[in-house]
Order: C-alpha cells, then sequence, then structure tokens
C-alpha cells in the first residue's frame, strides 16, 4: 500500500493530532488518514473547473445589453 512522510511537522500539530486521535479513540496513524481522506472528499474530481457561462441582464439605466469585442478591448484586438 503506498505511504507518505510528512517532514517539518510543528509540535503544536502533532501535539493536536495525538489529542485528536486519543479522543476519537483511534491511533495517530488512523486519525491522520482519517483527516486525509475527509480532506480528498472536498478536492473537486475534475482536473479543471468547468468553463464560466456569462449572462446579461437588462438595466433601464444601460442602452444596450451587452459589450462588443472593441468596447472591451479597444481597437488592440486582444
Amino acid at each position: 500500500m503506498p505511504a507518505i512522510h510528512i517532514r517539518n511537522i510543528t509540535e503544536e500539530t502533532l501535539s493536536r493530532l495525538k489529542k485528536s486521535a486519543e479522543y476519537n479513540k483511534r491511533s495517530l496513524q488512523g486519525e491522520v488518514l482519517f483527516l486525509l481522506e475527509r480532506a480528498a472528499e472536498v478536492v473537486p474530481h475534475k482536473a479543471y473547473p468547468e468553463p464560466l457561462e456569462l449572462f446579461t441582464i437588462s438595466s433601464p439605466e444601460v442602452s444596450h445589453q451587452a459589450w462588443n469585442r472593441e468596447e472591451i478591448y479597444g481597437t488592440d484586438g486582444r
């Protein structure tokens, strides 16, 4: 089974992990594995986020609903 090694952990963090493990009746390794698994669940599974969708709304203060490329970038053609 794969393994990881964590370096440069502070004494305070290690102490808190040990207390958490004791409170949850787990070994230190079991506690760290539990926390890593929970953290991995919230990471998006896709490598890249979904593309943004842009919407326009009407407003009485604006004379038109959307800008064209030249209005946004000028004549530079970015």
